[in-house]
Parts: C-alpha cells; structure tokens; sequence
C-alpha cells in the first residue's frame, strides 16, 4: 500500500512538473507576441490628424479618404499609401463652391499619408519632390513637405511658413511620442 502512494505521488509531482515546464515557455512566446503585436500597430491618418487637431485651433475639418473615393486611385494600390486623409486650416480660404467639389478634390490645409514600409514612403517622397519648385509654376505641388518613417506630412503653401512650422513641429511631438509609447510597451 506504502508503495502504491508513493508510486501516485510520484506520478503526481512529475505530471505537474511537466505542465508548469511546458506551460512556462508558452505564457513567454505569448507576452512575446502581444509586444509584437502592439509594436507593429501604426496609428491612422484620421487619427494622427485628430490629434493635430487637438494640438491645433486652426484644424477645422478632416476628410478621410477610401480607395472608392480617392481621386487618383493610388490609395491602398502595392507600394502606395495605405491610409490617407485631408485637413482644413481656418486661415485658408476654400476653394471650391460646392461640398461635392470640397470632397472630390481635398480639403485646403494639407494631406498625410501613411505607408506600409519605410521604402515605399522614400520612394512616394522621391516622387513628389520632383513636383517642389517655384520653376513649375502652376504644375508644382505647392506644398510643404515633412516626411517621417511612414508618414508624409503636407502643408499648404497658402499657409505662411512659420505656420507650417508650427505644424511640423506639432507633427514631429505626435510622431515622437507614438514612438515613446511604443517603445515604453515593449520595455
């Protein structure tokens, strides 16, 4: 009898040994894979203009774009941007006449565009500094233009350069600070 409760005992110990062993490295691919997870996910462009928005009085509106409505269909296309999205400054006067026209054609403060990978942002980057010069005249891009790992952030040139400054460096604090934070979860 003493050997079959010791036999039991034994058998005991060493099923409960081999759970914790094996459930141990499990919980720590796990917690792994939730900072993975955390550190992969990149804020969207309606977001990153929110929070402008909230840093910055003269933010009035923000229109969102999808790939139906976007006008030159580049939205979510391979090696374009995945997430884009307009802003109106106050200071700005509007351009178009009708809300049809404001939402075919953009908003008049400026544009983010957020991408998958830092190449296809340098490669979006490259193409649109071609479009940067007074030379082009009306065919220029008339914008000021902030890129970021996998952000491109315009501004307006109808917003004077110190404003746009200001909205850069309000951009550069929102960027900064989603990468503290991300970088604070995964510690």
């Amino acid at each position: 009898m003493k050997k079959l409760i010791i036999a039991l005992l034994i058998i005991g110990m060493s099923n409960t040994v081999t759970i914790q062993a094996n459930s141990f490295p499990t919980m720590k691919i796990h917690e792994k894979q939730k900072k993975k997870d955390k550190k992969k996910k990149q804020k969207t462009a309606q977001q990153l203009l929110e929070e402008l928005k909230q840093k910055n009085a003269n933010v009035t509106d923000i229109l969102v774009w999808d790939e139906s409505s976007h006008i030159n269909e580049l939205l979510g296309r391979p090696g374009q941007y995945i997430g884009k999205a307009d802003f109106s400054d106050a200071r700005v006067a509007e351009c178009w006449t009708t809300e049809e026209e404001r939402v075919q054609n953009g908003l008049n403060g400026g544009t983010i565009e957020l991408f998958k990978s830092k190449k296809d942002c340098s490669k979006r980057n490259k193409y649109l500094s071609a479009f940067l010069g007074a030379d082009l005249g009306v065919m220029g891009l008339n914008q000021y233009v902030y890129k970021y790992d996998k952000v491109i952030f315009r501004v307006s040139y109808d917003v004077v350069p110190s404003e746009a400054e200001i909205y850069k460096q309000q951009m550069d604090i929102s960027r900064s600070e989603e990468r503290f934070s991300r970088n604070a979860e995964t510690d």
